[in-house]
């Protein structure tokens, strides 16, 4: 049996216990771990490790194993301590966070560090470390001498493999991004970088989902979920009611851990106020709940596969660059486009068929946030996925910049054998098949499948042809190996429901 663990961000950078988390224990709240904010960005090392130690130490008074948390060099340019060791800027004028063996094994002092968590580290790295400010331009690792989608990519994989293997090295027993923007979840996996995505936020919390699961399904890693109070500026930005459900889609989706950002919403004048009450029942509900189902076991229906090029639907407007890999080298065109075709097609139309998150910055994003969109067990795969991890599609979708010959050669074979349903552009089509096809759209039959080509995935057509595999408005199904379960959408898109 699996159950899920719970957790909750009980700090905000700074290293006492937050009283409000006391009264959240204090009021039975059930815990399995705690995500930990620490702020050393202007500490001399030492004077870092002395904290990590009395946060290793307050944890293991309070019985909970703990995931370190680091996020403040995202928003400092300067991050140079009092004894004068920089934390975040290198001589070659890139910026991310160092982490000395010293400091992990400090915070691992009582034996009770989960991991650390680089927050928005996927953020930094595609819009240029714009927390710190807006035309911040510090890339955070260095750039190719020539710019591809293909080399920044296979750039960026070699920097992050080293990167988080030493992270690991010094002790650090996993090491996890803190996902806002639906993006290098797989590049991220295939490093050993735990997928974690933030579910209610600026997203779906079922795409964001979606992307997160295929990842830690076709690497064979853990799933982490950080249910994220923030809406824009505005914490919390959320109802409580969207809150419990978000936990509830965490436990019926097959998330690992599960933890809820932060205590601070949770408490008004030292009473527990509506979030907290809804945590402590779902805490109360779900803590030690045994589920025979888990990441591992994810059977998807629907699979698109694409390469893990960094693009969201970023707008270009006021915020977030429209360009790839944090290159402004690089800008998107219609291939990095194709998937988000493809949601707008598998949500009904529910999402913007130019980017599937809130913070375009566009009219579209002026429509009321929703958590949940209906969507037919879909998980996204990469550029290298292999025929055991799609057994069990039944419909794939292929776009993107490029696909493994490896993984299209799985592809047909599925065709053949197992009857799969693929739609394509004419560029991933078989090379003995593009003699057979013309535009607009052809339907080809081959062994037991189909090959459905098409100039665009808002052909008008489309839809009509794979209608059968989409679902119903206002449901999302998840399936498992042994257990399916289908989930009734609210109106306002904050609530589940079992069908």
């Amino acid at each position: 049996m699996k159950q899920m663990q719970i957790g909750l961000n009980v700090f905000w950078n700074k290293y006492e216990l937050q009283k409000n988390s006391e009264i959240m224990l204090a009021s039975g709240a059930k815990l399995d771990f705690a995500v930990c904010h620490l702020n050393v960005i202007d500490k001399t090392l030492k004077r870092a490790c002395e904290i990590a130690e009395d946060i290793s130490d307050t944890f293991k008074k309070y019985g909970i194993p703990y995931i370190a948390n680091f996020e403040q060099a995202n928003f400092a340019r300067n991050c140079k301590g009092e004894d004068g060791f920089e934390w975040a800027n290198h001589p070659d004028g890139t910026h991310r966070m160092v982490f000395p063996e010293r400091l992990v094994k400090a915070l691992d002092k009582n034996n009770n560090l989960i991991g650390i968590i680089y927050d928005e580290f996927e953020h930094m790295i595609v819009n240029r470390n714009a927390g710190i400010d807006l035309n911040a331009n510090l890339n955070v690792f260095p750039l190719p001498e020539t710019a591809s989608v293909l080399k920044d990519g296979e750039k960026l994989r070699r920097d992050l493999r080293s990167y988080a293997e030493d992270i690991r090295e010094k002790g650090a027993k996993q090491f996890a991004g803190e996902h806002v923007f639906p993006v290098l979840y797989h590049i991220f996996a295939s490093c050993g970088i735990t997928p974690n995505f933030k579910s209610q936020k600026e997203s779906f919390s079922n795409i964001q989902y979606a992307i997160a699961a295929g990842a830690a399904y076709q690497y064979d890693l853990e799933l982490w979920n950080c249910v994220d109070m923030w809406f824009m500026r505005s914490h919390p930005g959320h109802s409580a009611k969207e809150m419990y459900n978000n936990m509830v889609f965490a436990y019926e989706s097959g998330v690992t851990k599960m933890y809820v950002e932060s205590s601070a919403a949770m408490v008004t004048n030292d009473q527990i106020n509506a979030f907290g009450k809804e945590f402590i029942r779902f805490t109360q509900e779900y803590h030690g709940k045994q589920r025979s189902f888990g990441v591992k076991d994810l059977r998807p229906a629907i699979g698109i596969i694409r390469y893990d090029d960094t693009y969201w639907g970023q707008s270009g407007i006021l915020l977030w660059k429209k360009i790839l890999f944090g290159d402004e080298r690089l800008r998107p065109n219609k291939k990095q486009k194709e998937y988000l075709r493809v949601f707008h097609l598998l949500t009904h139309g529910e999402t913007c068929v130019n980017g599937i998150n809130w913070g375009r910055l566009t009219p579209w994003s002026l429509k009321k946030h929703r958590s949940f969109a209906a969507m037919n067990s879909t998980l996204v795969f990469d550029e290298n996925v292999r025929k055991e991890k799609l057994e069990s599609l039944e419909l794939c979708f292929l776009c993107g910049e490029f696909i493994s010959p490896e993984t299209l050669d799985d592809i047909r074979m599925l065709v053949k054998e197992n009857g799969l349903m693929v739609v394509t552009t004419a560029r991933f089509l078989p090379y003995d098949l593009k003699k057979r096809y013309f535009f607009p759209i052809r339907v080809m039959k081959e062994g037991k499948g189909q090959w459905i080509v098409v100039k665009s995935f808002r052909d008008v057509w489309l839809k009509r042809l794979v209608g059968r595999w989409l679902g119903k408005k206002h449901e999302l199904t998840l399936r498992f190996s042994e257990h399916e379960s289908t989930l009734r959408i609210s109106k306002d898109g904050e609530e589940l429901t079992p069908v």
